[in-house]
Order: C-alpha cells, then structure tokens, then sequence
C-alpha cells in the first residue's frame, strides 16, 4: 500500500453505544482500545497519509472526553481535518468546550425532525426537541455542525421536511447516506433503491440549493471504503465486504508500506 492512499478514513473507535437504532450497522459488542493504543493506531494512520478523519462508533462520546481531546491535539498538531460523529446524547457544553478548536466538524446523526419517523427508526429518544436543542447547542458553541442522514424506506419522504428544518437551523453541510443490508432482520423495512435514493437525493439537492448536499450510495459505501475498526483492524470495502488488511495497534506500517 502506497503512502498518502488512505487520505480518508472513518475510524470507529468504540462499538460502545447509548442508542439502539434499527438501521444501524453496529454490532454492540463494545470494543475499544487504551489510550495508549489508539495512539499508536493513529500514528500509523499518519504515516499511512491520512489527511481527513471521522471518529465515529457505536458513539466516540463514549469515550472519556480526555481519550477524545488526546487524540484531537495529534490530530491537530499534524494539520488532519477531523470529525466527530455522535448521536448527541452526550454533547453537553462541557464537552463542547473541551472540543472546541481541535475538532474541525460535528457531524450529528439525524433520522428525520419527525417524532413518529424517529420511533419506527428505533431512535424515539432522538425526537424534534432533543435535535433542536443539541443542533442549537453545537452552533451556539462555534463548533462547524454537519448532519448525516442515513435515507431509509421510513425517512426517505420526509427529507424536504428535514432540508426545511435544516435551513432554518442555519445548517450548511448535509450529507445523505443509502441504508446498506445490516444482515438483520429489518431489511425489509429500511431498504430502498439506488434509484429511489438518488431520485430523492437530488431533487432534494436542487430544492435547497443553499445546503451542501453530498450523497453517497449503497455502492459507493461497500467499495473502497476505509475503516478502522475498534480493535485497530484496518479495512477495505470491496464488493460488499469487508477485507482485513492490517491491525494498526500491531504492525510496523513503516516495513507495511
């Protein structure tokens, strides 16, 4: 592997979650490293080129805030573009303080501002309410705030209404996702697609031409894809699979290269 390839990576760094959301992808089995770990994970990273990086789980949150802050001053100190992606439970202006200018972007997970959406979604807890004020909180704390949606069959209608909401929240970066198959038994009720996404996705992109929408397909979410998984396993996404390539707690990436 040629230095500089992985110039992006999502890094989940703990399975360790607070919420139970069906469409989720998370195996709940928590799984994290020691501080002292994931330092050396990520120092690979760096030697590997990784100049972009999303933290994301399970919930990175959960987490002592310290691990987090430790991470992001390396991160930092190297000029890496970082994000945090979190379900928002534990964004409490605390926290915020203490991520504010090491963290790039907040990026918050949300389903729909729908409360009845949200109960299908199995993320009743994360209702209108709750988002408006953690949406407020992260703007209010000068932190630059992303949402990601991952768009499902009970959600895919609603995203007008989530780009209305969106606009009047100030928000600017909304990134849309394709639920892929989690190998559980809601399949069936989230999956929609490719040209339904894309359909949804796009008119939704020209209605709101203010907001910055990426979107990335099924396909584009199983194929070269880089992630780093909470034990350090470093892998690739080909053809739906994920191949393991290489533990980052243990290998030296220097003869690796």
């Amino acid at each position: 592997m040629e230095t500089g390839k992985l110039s992006k990576v999502c890094w989940g760094i703990t399975n360790a979650c607070n919420s139970k959301c069906l469409y989720c992808r998370n195996d709940y089995e928590v799984k994290s490293n020691n501080l002292a770990d994931d330092i050396i994970v990520l120092n690979n990273l760096l030697e590997l080129g990784v100049r972009e990086l999303d933290l994301s789980g399970g919930d990175p949150l959960m987490l002592p805030i310290k691990h987090i802050t430790k991470l992001l001053e390396i991160t930092k100190s190297h000029g890496i573009k970082t994000t945090i992606t979190t379900n928002g439970k534990l964004l409490v202006q605390e926290t915020l303080s203490m991520l504010k200018g090491l963290v790039d972007y907040i990026s918050l997970s949300v389903s729909s501002f729908n409360d009845n959406i949200n109960s299908v979604m199995g993320c009743a807890e994360r209702n209108n309410n709750f988002l408006n004020s953690r949406i407020d909180m992260v703007n209010n704390a000068g932190i630059p705030l992303r949402i990601n949606t991952i768009v499902t069959k009970p959600n895919i209608n609603s995203l007008h209404d989530t780009g209305v909401k969106l606009i009047d929240k100030s928000i600017i970066e909304w990134a849309h996702l394709q639920y892929t198959n989690q190998g559980n038994n809601y399949n069936d009720l989230f999956k929609v697609s490719d040209i339904e996404f894309i359909i949804k996705s796009t008119d939704v992109e020209r209605t709101f031409p203010h907001l910055n929408v990426t979107r990335r397909t099924k396909k584009q979410l199983e194929n070269d894809y880089f992630l780093v998984s909470p034990n350090g396993w470093l892998r690739i996404a080909q053809d739906g699979k994920y191949k393991r390539q290489v533990n980052l707690k243990t290998v030296d990436v220097k003869n690796y290269l």
